[in-house]
C-alpha cells in the first residue's frame, strides 16, 4: 500500500497523500523515512516553492505576463525596469547566472537590450541615447486640430504646467504656464496663464517667472478651452479621442480643473515599469537621464522640455515588444482548476496588473484582492485526512495518552509532511471535533496542548470558539468555563502571535469567520486592525454575555445583544439542547459571570478599548452604554463633570480687567463702563448660553424621563455656576468696586439684607429714589452686582442670599428708608406720567426688569412726540450704561427705535425718517459716548447698528437743510446736525482712518472682507438669516422681549446711492493724491463756495487764488461772497467736495498763500458747518502725513503753535512710563523749538483739534481724532508725538494722560533695540527674575499687565507694565519676522536663569561636574517648581508671537526658527548643568504647541485650521528625520530628547486633533524612533491618536508593551 502510494504519477506526488501516509505513519509507528519533496518553479521569476498550491498563490499575487519587463540574458520577470537594473548588478558570486557580466560588454544601460554583436550594439547606441529638445523658440509648431504634419490623426499629446504659489504661505498650486506638444514633439500650445488668486510666491528659482510674464498671460478659461479642443480632436461631443501623455497628470489637471477620462490618460509616474522597486515614483528628470540619456531641469523647469521628455518616454514604452500576448487572469478561475496546471499553463494563463503602454484600448478594472496563502487540501482526499486526525484522537482518548505527547508526536509528523504550521485546516477540525459529540474534558486538553505546542493559531482556535461557546454557555456552562481560560491563556498573550509566521494569514481567517471588518467598517484590513476589532469583538460578547445572565439586556438602547447570545442566535450547526441543569449549573453560571468581567479589566483590553473608543466612536457608543448598564458605578463617574473651574476662571478674568482699569486715564478709549459690561453683562450671557445648551439636551429626555429626576438633572446642570459664585468670595482684593459703582453694589447688598428680613422694596428693585440711607449701612462689592446680573437672567434664585458671607452687617435691622422707598420705575409702572424730574430721575437710574424697559418701549412707540423724546433719552440714559440685568435688551430696543416703520400712505420720494428727526437725535446724541460703541460691539449688533445708521445718513445727507426743529430743551438742530452726528457714529464702526498700508500688516490680507460697510451689511444679513434656525439661538430667542420685531430683509449698499459714492470716493482718496478736479463742474462750483466761505475774511483784501501743488484744479475765491447762511447744500455734496477743498487749503498754505492760522480757522469754519467733514479731515490729513510728500513745518509759536511750555514735562512723564522697561527714551529738544517740527498735515490736524473745548456736545466728534493720532504715530518719526501731545495736553488737559501715553509708544517705533527690550522687560517683569521695582516684584499675569495704562496713584500716570505697552505697540512693527528668534533667545535665556534660580548653587556645580547618566539627577532642586515657571515662559513666548506675527510668524517659527536652532550649535550649552538642557526642550515644545494652538486653534474648525496638516507635517518631518540620523544637529541631546518627547506628548494630549492629519508614514517613523528611546508608552499614544491609519500599528504595540510588563 505504502509503495503504491509513494509512486509518482505525472512527475508529481499528491501532497494531500502524504499527508494521509503521515498520519497513517503515526498510527501504526511504521512509517520510518521521510517523503521527497518535489520543488515547483515559477517559469517567470524562477522562484521555488514546496507545494503546488504556494506556486497557484504567487502568480495570483505576481501578476506574470507577457508585458513585465524582463532580463535580456536570462528572461526574468520583474516588476519594473529599476528592478530588472538591480538583477543585471548582482554579483556572480550571489548568482549563479553570469547576466551582469553579458550585459556589461553586450547590453544598453538605457533600454536594457542585449545585443549578439558589439557594432549591433553601437548602432543601437547611436539611436538610443537621444539629445535634449531644441529651445522652445526653434521648435515648430504642431496642429491644433488633432493631426500631424504627416497628414494622419494624432493618437496621443504631452502637457506639462509649471506651477506658482498662492494663498497667505504660497502653498497654492495655480498654473502658470502650459505647454502641449504632438507625437512630432511640435509644439501644440505654449502660453503664460493668468492665475486666478494672488500669486505670494513664484517660485522664481524653478519656473524663473516674474509678476510681468504673467501679466498678459491668457486666462484660465481660454486655456483650458483650447486644452480639450485639442484632446477631442475637433469634435464637439466633448469626449476625448487623444491619448493625453505626461509625468503626474493628476497634478497638471487639478490645477487645469479639468477632467478626463482615465483609460485615455498615460502617466509616467504611475507607469508600474517606470517606478521604483516599491512601487514608488520616479522623478521625470531621473527617468529622462536613465532611459532617454540626457538630462532636463538643469535650471528652472521649461515645460516644454518636459513634455518633449514625458513623450519620448511613452513612445519608448509604447514600442517595447512583449512576445504573445497575456492571459484572462487567475482570479476568476477556481482554486482546484488552478492547482491542476503545471507553471507553463499558469504563465500563460496570467494576466498583468496595469495597461500596458503598447496597449490603447480601455483601461482594464484592478484585479481583485487575492487571498490569503492558506494551505487548501484537496477535495478527494480531505475527508481521509480529518478521519484520520479522528482516529488518532479516539486512539489517544482510549488509551488515555499523555495529551501533550500526543501534540508534540502530531507536530513532528505534520512538519514533516510539508503541512504549514500552525495549521487553520487543524483548527476548524479540531473545534468542529469538540462541538458536540465529544465535548469532553479529554479533547478540551488536546485542543489547549495543540494551542501550547504550536500548531494551530490559537487566535482563530478562540474565534472559532466564541460562535460556539457563548450562545450556548447556559447548557454547557463547563464549556463556557474553558473557554474564558483558554482566553485568559492565550487571548490577551498576543507578542508571540503577532510574531509569527502565519499572523497575516490567521487575521484574515479570523475576519472571515466573525466578518470584523464588515461589522466594525474596518476599510484598513490590516492584521493590526483585524487585532483591534477581534479583541473588541470578545469582550463586547462577553459584556453581552453578563447582561443577559443579569437580565439586563432590557435595559440596554437595543434591547437585544449585537452577537449571538442563544441557540435561537446560531446560524451555525444546530444542537439539540437535552443537557439537564443541576445545582452546579448555577453556582458555574454565577462564577462565569464574575470571571467575564475580570477578563475584561485586563491591561491589554483596557489599552485596545480605549483605542477602539478613539477609532470607532459609533460602535463604542452603543458598547459604552451596555458596559454602563453593567457598571453603575463608573457612569456615574463618568457624569461627574462640572464647570466650576470654567466658570471660576471666567469671573477673574473678568474681574481683573475691572480692576486693571477701575481709575482708567480719560479719552478716546474705552471706561470703566465698557469694562462693567464685560462682566456683568457680557459673561453671565456666556454662562446662560453654556448652562442652557447643556440643559437643552434634558428638556428633550423629559418626557421620557420621571419628572423628578429631571429635576434633579437640572439642578446639577448649575451646580458649577453655584460653586464658582461662592467660592468667588475668597478673591477679596478683585472684588473691591470701582468708586462710580460703589453705590450700586451697597444697593445691592440691601437688596439682599431686605429680602433676608422679609421685606420686599416695591417692585424688587435695588434702585430706589434714596440711596444714600441704605448704602451707609450695607457694604457691598462686585460679587453682589454678579450675583444679581445673574438672578436677573435665572441663572440663580433668591437663595443666592441666603450663602454664608454674603451678606455682612454690624446688626440685623433693615437700613432705615428701604421699605418706604418707592422706586421711580415703580411709579411707571403704575403709570405717572413722564415729568421733567421723573424723567430725569428714569435717565439717572437703570431699569431692573424687562417689563420695565418694555414699558419704555412702549411709549417711545405710541406716546406722544415729547413722551417719545423722553423716552429716547431714559433709554440712553443709566438703563444703557448700567443697566447690566437688561443690556441686552435695551440695546436691541434702541437700534430698533432707529428704524421706525414707513407708514402706510407714504409716497412720493419724501424719506419718513425726516418727520422723525428730533426724536432719532435724541437717540443718536444718546449712543455717541466713548463707550457705546464698545458696548454695542460686545453684545454683537454693530451689523444691525450699521443696518439702521445707513438709512439714516441717506435721508438727512441727501436733502437740502430747509427745515429745523426745535427740542424740548430748546436746542435748534437741522439736518446737517442728524446727519452728522449718525454719520460720525457710523464712522466708528469700522477703521475709517487708517491708510492701505494697515491692512496689509499682520495677518490682515490686502484682499478680503474688511470692516466696511458692505461687510457690515453681509454680517447684519447673514445673522438675521440664519438667526432662529439652530437650537442654541431658538433658546436664545426665548430671553429676547417679544415685543420686538426685527426687520429680517436683507439690507444691500446700492440702497444707499450716496454713502456708496462718498465710500468709493473715500477709499481713492486713502489710496492715492486727488485726481485734477474738472473747471465747471458742480464740485467745483461747491469748493469755490466751501473756500469763500472758510477764508471770506482772507479774500475781502481782493481776489486770491488758491493754487494747489499738484493733483487738483486752480481754485480761486473771487468773485464769491457767500456766507454760511447763504450756502444751503445737501451733506453728501459737501462730503464730496470736502477733499478737494482740504487739498486746495493744504496746498495753498504750503505755498505761502493761506498763514497757519488762517488755514486752521478756515478749517474751523467748515467743521462747524457740517460736523461730518470732521471725519473727512482725519483721513484725508492721516492718508497724507503716511504719503509723505509734505515738508515739516517749524512749530515755533509764530506761524505755528509752539509745544515749549510742556515738551519737558511730557518727556519726564514718558520717561516714567518705561520706567520698568529699561528702554532709553531719546531726548527731545531742550528749548521745545529748535527740532519742533511736523509734517504739514499732521500740524493742520493739530492745530484745528486744539481750538475745540472738550464738552459734551464737542467729544462725540473728537473722539475721531483719537484713533487718528494712533495711526499717525506709526508713521511719523520721532518725536513727532510728543510735540503732538505737548500742543494738545495745553488745550485738552482731561486726555493728558492718553496723549502722554501714546506719545510713548512711539519710542519703540522704527527702532528695533527698543522692541527687543521691551520684550526682555515683558519676560523679567512676568517670570520675577530681575525686580526693579513694586511692579514685577512677584511676577506673574499681574506683572506683565499691571494696572493698564491707567493713573495708579494720584497725582501723575504710573509706570506702565511693559505687557500693557507691547500690546500697544506690535501692531506698529513693520519688520516682525525677527521677532521671532528674538523671543526663542529670550526664552533660553530665561530658563537658564530660572533654572540658576531655583539650583543652590553648590549643586550646580556639582551637576556641571558630573560626567555620567546621574546628569539628570537633580537631588533637592524643586523640579515641579521649575517646570511651572517654565510654562509660565512659554506661555508667554507663545503669546508674544501670536500677537506680534499671527499664522505668518507661527509658521515660519516651525519651519524655519526651530529647526535652524536645532541644526545650530550653542557651545554654551557643555557648560551648563543637566537641568537646564532638559527645561529648555520642554520650554520649547511647550512654546510651539502654544503658538500652534494660538494659530490654528485645537480643532479643525477654524478656517486658519487649513495650513495646520502641511506645517505640521514638515516639522514632525524634520523630527523623524533627525531622530533617524539623516539630519546633525548642534543642540544638546537633553534638550533635544525633552523638546521631541514633550512636543509629541502635548500634542497627543491636548491636541489629538492634529495628529489625525498628520500622515500615518510619519507617525509611524515617528512612533518606531520613540520607542528606540524606550518612550513605549509616548509611542503608543501617538499610534492611538494617529486613527483608523495607525490603529492596527498600535494595537500590536499595546500587545508588545504589556507582554514586556
Amino acid at each position: 500500500m505504502l509503495a503504491v502510494a509513494l509512486k509518482p504519477q505525472g512527475g508529481y506526488v499528491s501532497s494531500s497523500r502524504h499527508q494521509q501516509l503521515a498520519l497513517i505513519s503515526m498510527e501504526s509507528q511504521l512509517f520510518s523515512r521521510k517523503t521527497p519533496k518535489i520543488r515547483h518553479k515559477c517559469v517567470a521569476c524562477y522562484k521555488m516553492f514546496n507545494r503546488r498550491q504556494h506556486l497557484v498563490e504567487h502568480m495570483k499575487i505576481s501578476h506574470h505576463s507577457a508585458h513585465q519587463p524582463r532580463c535580456g540574458v536570462c528572461l526574468k520577470h520583474c516588476k519594473s525596469f529599476e528592478s530588472v537594473r538591480e538583477h543585471l548588478n548582482v554579483p556572480d558570486h550571489l548568482f549563479k547566472g553570469d547576466c551582469k557580466a553579458i550585459f556589461s560588454k553586450r547590453g544598453c544601460t538605457l533600454c536594457l537590450q542585449i545585443f549578439e554583436e558589439a557594432t549591433a550594439l553601437a548602432e543601437h547606441k547611436i539611436k538610443c541615447h537621444l539629445s535634449p529638445p531644441p529651445a522652445l523658440g526653434t521648435a515648430s509648431q504642431g496642429n491644433a486640430y488633432g493631426v500631424n504634419t504627416s497628414g494622419t490623426r494624432l493618437k496621443a499629446v504631452a502637457i506639462d504646467c509649471e506651477m506658482v504659489g498662492g494663498g497667505d504661505d504660497g502653498s497654492i498650486d495655480l498654473c502658470a504656464s502650459i505647454c502641449l506638444v504632438d507625437e512630432d514633439e511640435k509644439v501644440i500650445l505654449s502660453t503664460h496663464v493668468q492665475p486666478q488668486l494672488p500669486v505670494t510666491d513664484y517660485r522664481h528659482e524653478l519656473t524663473g517667472l516674474t509678476q510681468e510674464d504673467l501679466k498678459d498671460g491668457m486666462p484660465l478659461e481660454h486655456v483650458r478651452a483650447k486644452v480639450l479642443a485639442v484632446l477631442c480632436a475637433g469634435h464637439n461631443d466633448g469626449t476625448g479621442r487623444l491619448l493625453l501623455v505626461g509625468h503626474d497628470l493628476r497634478h497638471d489637471l487639478d490645477c487645469l480643473k479639468l477632467q478626463y477620462p482615465c483609460h485615455l490618460l498615460r502617466d509616467t509616474a504611475k507607469y508600474v515599469p517606470l517606478m521604483k522597486t516599491n512601487l514608488v515614483s520616479q522623478s521625470l528628470r531621473y527617468l529622462t537621464r536613465s532611459y532617454l540619456g540626457y538630462k532636463i531641469q538643469c535650471g528652472k523647469h521649461e515645460p516644454y522640455e518636459d513634455c518633449v521628455s514625458a513623450m519620448r518616454l511613452y513612445k519608448r514604452m509604447r514600442d517595447q515588444e512583449h512576445g504573445k500576448a497575456e492571459g484572462n487572469g487567475l482570479l476568476s478561475r477556481k482554486q482546484s482548476e488552478l492547482e491542476k496546471m503545471n507553471p507553463e499553463e499558469l504563465y500563460h494563463n496570467s494576466k498583468s496588473e496595469y495597461d500596458c503602454c503598447n496597449n490603447n484600448n480601455a483601461r482594464r478594472p484592478p484585479p481583485p484582492k487575492t487571498t490569503s496563502m492558506a494551505v487548501v487540501v484537496p477535495l478527494d482526499s480531505q475527508q481521509s485526512l480529518w478521519d484520520s486526525v479522528s482516529s488518532l484522537i479516539r486512539s489517544a482518548q482510549d488509551k488515555n495518552v499523555d495529551p501533550l505527547h500526543w501534540a508534540l508526536e502530531l507536530r513532528s509528523t505534520l512538519s514533516s509532511a510539508g503541512i504549514f504550521l500552525p495549521s487553520p485546516d487543524l483548527a476548524h477540525f479540531l473545534v468542529s471535533h469538540i462541538f458536540w459529540e465529544n465535548h469532553t474534558p479529554f479533547s478540551w486538553k488536546l485542543l489547549e496542548k495543540s494551542i501550547a505546542v504550536d500548531i494551530v493559531p490559537p487566535l482563530l482556535v478562540l474565534a472559532l470558539l466564541s460562535h460556539r461557546v457563548i450562545p450556548n454557555r447556559k447548557h454547557h456552562p463547563a464549556a463556557y468555563r474553558l473557554y474564558m481560560e483558554l482566553l485568559k491563556r492565550h487571548a490577551f498573550s498576543l507578542m508571540p502571535q503577532i510574531r509569527g509566521s502565519g499572523y497575516h494569514r490567521t487575521m484574515k481567517s479570523i475576519d472571515d469567520i466573525l466578518h470584523l471588518s464588515e461589522t466594525f467598517g474596518v476599510q484598513n484590513q490590516d492584521p493590526g486592525s483585524i487585532l483591534l476589532a477581534f479583541v473588541f469583538s470578545i469582550v463586547w460578547q462577553l459584556v453581552d454575555a453578563s447582561l443577559d445572565e443579569e437580565g439586563l439586556l432590557e435595559l440596554t438602547s437595543n434591547k437585544r445583544s449585537k452577537w449571538p447570545t442563544g441557540p435561537h442566535d446560531m446560524e451555525i450547526d444546530g444542537l439539540e439542547i437535552s443537557v439537564k441543569r443541576n445545582d452546579n449549573h448555577d453556582v458555574l453560571e454565577k462564577a462565569n459571570t464574575e470571571m467575564a468581567i475580570d477578563l475584561i479589566q485586563n491591561k491589554v483590553t483596557s489599552r485596545i478599548l480605549h483605542l477602539a473608543s478613539q477609532n470607532m466612536p459609533t460602535h463604542w457608543e452603543d458598547f459604552s452604554q451596555r458596559f454602563g448598564v453593567l457598571a453603575t458605578k463608573s457612569l456615574a463617574a463618568a457624569n461627574s463633570t462640572t464647570w466650576h473651574d470654567a466658570f471660576l476662571a471666567l469671573w477673574l478674568a473678568a474681574l481683573r480687567l475691572v480692576q486693571r482699569e477701575r481709575d482708567p486715564i480719560e479719552g478716546p478709549v474705552p471706561r470703566t463702563d465698557t469694562f462693567l459690561c464685560v462682566l456683568l453683562s457680557v459673561t453671565p450671557l456666556a454662562v446662560a448660553n453654556i448652562i442652557e445648551e447643556e440643559e437643552s439636551q434634558w428638556i428633550d429626555q423629559s418626557a421620557s424621563s420621571p419628572s423628578h429626576q429631571w429635576k434633579d438633572k437640572k439642578g446639577k446642570c448649575r451646580q458649577g455656576l453655584v460653586n464658582s459664585l461662592q467660592q468667588l468670595g475668597d478673591y477679596e482684593s478683585l472684588l473691591t468696586p470701582p468708586l462710580s459703582v460703589q453705590s450700586v453694589a451697597n444697593q445691592a447688598a440691601a437688596k439682599a439684607v431686605a429680602f433676608i428680613s422679609g421685606i420686599s422694596n416695591g417692585s424688587g428693585s435695588y434702585e430706589s429714589t434714596s440711596m444714600d440711607e441704605s448704602a451707609s449701612a450695607c457694604s457691598g462689592n462686585m460679587r453682589h452686582l454678579v450675583v444679581e446680573a445673574c438672578i436677573s437672567r435665572n441663572l440663580l434664585d433668591t437663595s443666592a442670599y441666603l450663602w454664608p458671607g454674603f451678606v455682612i452687617r454690624g446688626t440685623n435691622q433693615v437700613p432705615q428708608g428701604i421699605a418706604g422707598n418707592i422706586s421711580c420705575w415703580s411709579l411707571v409702572m403704575k403709570g405717572s406720567s413722564l415729568t421733567p424730574s421723573l424723567t430725569n430721575s428714569l435717565i439717572t437710574t437703570p431699569a431692573s426688569s424687562l417689563a420695565e424697559i418694555e414699558k419704555m418701549y412702549e411709549v417711545a412707540t405710541t406716546g406722544s412726540e415729547d413722551e417719545k423724546i423722553a423716552a429716547a433719552s431714559i433709554l440712553c440714559g443709566a438703563s444703557l450704561f448700567r443697566g447690566w440685568s437688561i443690556q441686552e435688551h435695551v440695546i436691541i430696543f434702541i437700534v430698533t427705535l432707529l428704524s421706525p416703520p414707513a407708514p402706510a400712505d407714504l409716497s412720493g420720494s419724501y424719506s419718513h425718517l425726516i418727520s422723525s428727526a428730533p426724536f432719532l437725535n435724541v437717540l443718536l446724541v444718546g449712543i455717541s459716548p466713548v463707550d457705546c460703541v464698545q458696548i454695542f460691539s460686545l453684545h454683537g449688533v454693530v451689523p444691525l447698528l450699521a443696518g439702521a445708521l445707513m438709512p439714516i445718513c441717506e435721508a438727512f445727507g441727501s436733502g437740502i437743510p430747509n427745515i429745523t426743529w426745535t427740542l424740548p430743551n430748546g436746542e435748534i438742530i437741522s439736518s446737517h446736525a442728524v446727519f452728522s452726528t449718525a454719520f460720525t457714529l457710523l464712522l466708528r464702526l469700522w477703521r475709517f482712518d487708517h491708510p492701505p498700508l494697515d491692512y496689509v500688516l499682520g495677518d490682515v490680507p490686502p484682499v478680503g472682507p474688511q470692516p466696511s460697510p458692505e461687510y457690515l451689511l453681509l454680517v447684519r444679513n447673514c445673522r438675521l438669516e440664519c438667526f432662529g434656525k439652530s437650537p442654541k439661538d431658538r433658546m436664545a430667542r426665548r430671553r429676547f422681549s417679544k415685543v420686538i420685531d426685527i426687520s429680517v430683509d436683507p439690507i444691500f449698499m446700492d440702497s444707499f446711492p450716496r454713502l456708496k459714492q462718498w465710500y468709493r470716493q473715500h477709499q481713492e482718496c486713502m489710496a492715492s493724491i486727488l485726481s485734477e478736479l474738472k473747471t465747471g463742474s458742480p464740485v467745483h462750483h461747491i469748493v469755490d463756495s466751501l473756500l469763500s466761505m472758510m477764508f471770506k475774511k482772507t479774500s475781502k483784501g481782493g481776489s486770491q487764488s488758491l493754487t494747489p501743488s499738484s493733483g487738483s484744479s486752480s481754485l480761486s475765491t473771487s468773485g464769491v461772497d457767500d456766507s454760511s447762511d447763504q450756502l444751503k447744500l445737501p451733506a453728501w455734496d459737501i462730503l464730496e467736495a470736502a477733499p478737494f477743498v482740504l487739498d486746495a487749503a493744504l496746498t495753498a498754505c504750503a505755498h505761502g498763500s493761506l498763514s497757519p492760522r488762517e488755514l486752521a480757522t478756515g478749517l474751523k469754519i467748515l467743521a462747524d458747518f457740517l460736523p461730518a467733514t470732521l471725519g473727512t479731515m482725519v483721513s484725508y490729513f492721516s492718508s497724507e502725513v503716511t504719503r509723505g510728500l509734505w515738508k515739516p513745518v517749524s512749530m515755533n509759536g509764530t506761524d505755528w503753535p509752539s509745544p515749549a511750555a510742556n515738551l519737558a514735562s511730557v518727556e519726564q512723564q514718558i520717561e516714567k512710563i518705561l520706567a520698568a522697561t529699561g528702554v532709553d527714551v531719546p531726548r527731545l529738544p531742550a528749548d521745545g523749538i529748535s527740532a519742533a517740527t511736523l509734517p504739514l498735515p499732521l500740524a493742520a490736524l493739530v492745530s484745528l483739534t486744539i481750538t475745540y473745548k472738550l464738552e459734551k456736545a464737542t467729544e462725540r466728534f473728537l473722539v475721531l481724532v483719537g484713533p487718528a493720532l494712533d495711526s499717525l504715530a506709526a508713521a511719523c518719526p520721532w518725536p513727532c508725538m510728543p510735540i503732538v501731545t505737548s500742543l494738545w495736553t495745553q488745550k485738552v488737559k482731561r486726555w493728558s494722560d492718553f496723549l502722554i501715553f501714546s506719545a510713548s509708544r512711539t519710542v519703540f517705533h522704527h527702532n528695533s533695540d527698543a522692541v527687543i527690550q521691551l520684550l526682555r522687560s515683558c519676560f523679567t517683569c512676568t517670570l520675577g527674575l530681575t525686580p526693579t521695582s513694586q511692579l514685577c516684584s512677584y511676577g506673574g499675569v499681574g506683572a506683565l499687565l499691571g494696572h493698564g495704562f491707567g493713573s495708579l496713584y494720584s497725582g501723575g500716570i504710573s509706570t506702565a507694565a511693559p505687557g500693557i505697552l507691547y500690546i500697544k505697540v506690535h501692531r506698529s512693527i513693520r519688520d516682525v519676522m525677527f521677532l521671532t528668534e528674538e523671543i526663542l533667545s529670550l526664552l533660553m535665556f530665561s530658563v537658564k536663569s530660572i533654572a540658576t534660580r531655583e539650583l543652590p548653587t553648590e549643586q550646580a556645580e556639582k551637576l556641571k561636574k558630573t560626567k555620567d547618566g546621574s546628569r539628570y539627577r537633580i537631588g533637592q532642586v524643586s523640579l515641579s517648581l521649575a517646570m511651572t515657571r517654565v510654562k509660565l515662559a512659554a506661555s508667554l513666548g507663545a503669546s508674544l508671537v501670536w500677537i506680534s506675527g499671527g499664522l505668518n510668524l507661527v509658521q515660519a517659527l516651525l519651519k524655519e526658527t526651530l529647526p535652524s536652532w536645532f541644526i545650530s550649535f550653542h557651545g554654551e550649552e557643555d557648560e551648563l548643568g543637566g537641568m537646564v538642557p532638559m527645561l529648555r526642550g520642554y520650554a520649547l515644545a511647550y512654546f510651539a504647541i502654544l503658538s500652534s494652538a494660538f494659530a490654528w486653534g485645537v480643532d479643525s474648525s477654524s478656517p486658519a485650521s487649513k495650513r495646520r496638516p502641511r506645517v505640521l507635517w514638515l516639522h514632525l518631518e524634520f523630527l523623524v528625520s533627525a531622530l533617524e540620523g539623516k539630519i546633525s544637529l548642534g543642540c544638546d541631546w537633553a534638550t533635544w530628547q525633552a523638546y521631541v518627547t514633550g512636543f509629541v506628548s502635548l500634542m497627543v494630549q491636548c491636541t489629538p486633533a492634529w495628529v489625525l492629519e498628520m500622515d500615518v508614514e510619519v507617525i509611524k517613523r515617528l512612533s518606531k524612533s520613540l520607542r528606540q528611546w524606550n518612550e513605549q508608552d509616548l509611542a503608543l499614544a501617538l499610534l492611538c491618536a494617529g486613527g483608523l491609519g495607525t490603529m492596527g500599528a498600535a494595537t500590536e504595540l499595546i500587545v508588545e508593551t504589556c507582554q514586556q510588563l
